[in-house]
């Protein structure tokens, strides 16, 4: 989130996602080693076309305050996917257990449609020119960890 230079405790600018239903397929691998060696990952695919984003500032324009409109979201993508690599610490016919270290990943983006203030009545919603004439944010975000 961003935030005033020097001062990281005060808050600027915030997004938020509500009812961001979707449909996703998954598959899942495992590979095993004779030497107790395995690895594993499962991959992830999705779309959603449905949902609204909360756009609230504070503090960026001198006549206002506080800006806070609400967008739908359309043409919603998202992936992701997990790879872990570990050892079979212990091995028997019914059982395995094991240590392993993984990398997962997350990415999203959609299209915000439309614009509704909904905090000060002095904001208009800027537009921005587009095929249709509509207000059009691509929004996306993009998680990764070890």
């Amino acid at each position: 989130m961003p935030h005033i230079p020097g001062d990281p405790s005060i808050l600027i600018s915030r997004l938020t996602y509500h009812g961001l239903d979707g449909l996703s397929g998954e598959l899942f691998g495992r590979l095993d080693s004779p030497w107790g060696i395995f690895l594993k990952g499962n991959i992830g695919l999705g779309r959603f076309n449905k949902g609204n984003i909360n756009n609230e500032d504070w503090g960026i324009e001198r006549s206002l305050s506080c800006i806070n409109n609400v967008s739908g979201q359309a043409n919603g993508r998202f992936t992701y996917y997990t790879a872990d690599a570990g050892y079979d610490l212990l091995r028997g016919t019914s059982h395995k257990v094991g240590a392993f270290i993984g990398w997962p990943y997350y990415g999203q983006s959609s299209d915000s449609t439309g614009c509704v203030q909904i905090a000060n009545p002095m904001y208009i919603c800027r537009r921005r020119l587009t095929g249709s004439l509509a207000f059009s944010i691509l929004t996306g975000m993009h998680f990764v960890s070890v």
